[in-house]
């Protein structure tokens, strides 16, 4: 059984260094009654499950990697009294910098604001051990255990290893990758900075927050408008959040990065696996049309990215970059990059909303602070019928009025949307 393995060029950008790892904040709201005994079983049994939630980050011959030690420290519980309903905003901004101490562990925290009959909850992970599948798949573990942890959550799992991508690649297509791993390292060490210049970054501390959630009934109208028009929500969204940014943004470049899941193409992958590297697609904005034609151009963007994805590929190529993770990370730090923003779907979350013991009242999108010189991220999910926006920048990139602003005119334009295509068509009349 592996029991150490080297972190990924993904992982390693996420980890950003020992005192900085990244933190990916999932907040949620119960109703019900809960004790610590409780949760704290409740987070054991993940743990035995899941080894990057018993592991540590150290350096193995001058890389991070993941070990896994003999005995492992519980999951920690933070306990505050809930007193208002807004309450867990204010933590999260404090928790973007509360970073872990990666070289003891765990890799995972949990904050309880207790109240009666609601608790808020906010489940923190660096972002070098999850993406959001497997983060949505520890929560509806967390769930199904708090409720009764001698809930089947499956087996112990064992440590991803480096292998998990196969190499099987032709001899000829592994020299082309070779060359092409060669010329990048080569610009790397010619046009990357090799030390960070500090004056150029941004000041996490003026990271902030801005978030939408839909009603129901304009959830549903949307995704019914969507599937009239044969378009997705997300390349929807993306038309409307082009349109609108393109007066919002200081310097709008006409481009969004979209993560997606590697699970779509590695099958050994399952949902339930911890893991933290996603191939992205860029998708560009098509100026003079519709916001409709526009969501189908994006569509087909999409779709014709997604064919060019090769796992086998990027992770080859990748494997190369370990040399140069150092000045890649200098370089989004002081780098405002050709993108307007990251857009992350994390689809329709599949977790129950009844339990037993109690009942989920709320799940937010999950937020990411990331220090980088464009640190615009839009993370957009939906739960129970209720689509959930939280878009998160920082003062010195995007002022937070001017963002307040950008969303709110991205959701009125949503709403004429809506009122657009559900008025209904007057029938013609003939006079006789």
């Amino acid at each position: 059984m592996i029991t150490q393995r080297r972190l990924s060029v993904g992982e390693r950008i996420m980890y950003v260094a020992e005192t900085e790892a990244i933190n990916c904040i999932f907040p949620f709201s119960l109703k019900g009654l809960f004790n610590q005994d409780q949760i704290q079983a409740a987070l054991n049994k993940l743990q035995q499950k899941h080894p990057l939630l018993r592991a540590v980050i150290k350096q193995v011959n001058g890389y991070p990697s993941f070990i896994l030690p003999e005995n492992a420290p519980v999951i920690p519980i933070t306990i505050y009294d809930r007193f208002n309903e807004t309450q867990w905003l204010n933590l999260i901004k404090k928790s973007w910098q509360d970073y872990f101490n990666v070289s003891q562990g765990p890799l995972a925290k949990l904050i309880w604001i207790r109240g009666n009959p609601t608790s808020d909850f906010i489940l923190i992970c660096p972002h070098c051990i999850a993406d959001g599948v497997s983060i949505t798949a520890v929560l509806r573990e967390f769930l199904l255990l708090l409720d009764d942890v001698s809930k089947d959550i499956g087996e112990p799992q064992a440590l991803v290893g480096n292998d998990l991508v196969s190499h099987k690649l032709s001899t000829m297509r592994r020299v082309q990758l070779n060359l092409k791993a060669l010329i990048g390292k080569c610009a790397a060490h010619l046009f990357l900075p090799k030390q960070l210049d500090k004056s150029k970054t941004i000041d996490l501390n003026n990271t902030y927050m801005v978030r939408h959630r839909f009603s129901s009934v304009d959830t549903r109208k949307l995704l019914t408008c969507c599937k009239k028009n044969q378009v997705s929500l997300y390349t929807l969204m993306s038309a409307v959040f082009f349109d609108v940014g393109a007066h919002a943004f200081p310097k709008p470049k006409g481009k969004l990065i979209c993560p997606v899941d590697i699970r779509k193409y590695i099958t050994s992958l399952k949902e339930d696996q911890l893991f933290a590297f996603a191939p992205i697609v860029d998708l560009k904005s098509s100026k003079n049309t519709s916001v409709w034609e526009h969501a189908k151009d994006l569509k087909q963007q999409l779709q014709v990215g997604l064919t060019k994805i090769n796992a086998n590929e990027v992770a080859y190529i990748n494997a190369h970059f370990q040399s140069i993770v150092l000045k890649l990370l200098n370089h989004l730090r002081v780098n405002e990059g050709s993108h307007d923003f990251t857009f992350s779907n994390m689809g329709n979350l599949a977790i129950p909303s009844h339990f037993d013991k109690f009942t989920v009242e709320q799940i937010y999108s999950p937020t990411v602070a990331f220090p980088w010189k464009n640190p615009n991220t839009m993370v957009m999910s939906t739960y129970n019928n209720v689509l959930d926006i939280t878009f998160t920048s920082n003062d010195a990139v995007l002022p937070q009025k001017d963002a307040n602003q950008f969303l709110e005119q991205a959701i009125q334009k949503l709403s004429s949307l809506i009122e657009e295509e559900t008025i209904p068509t007057p029938i013609n009349t003939v006079n006789s």
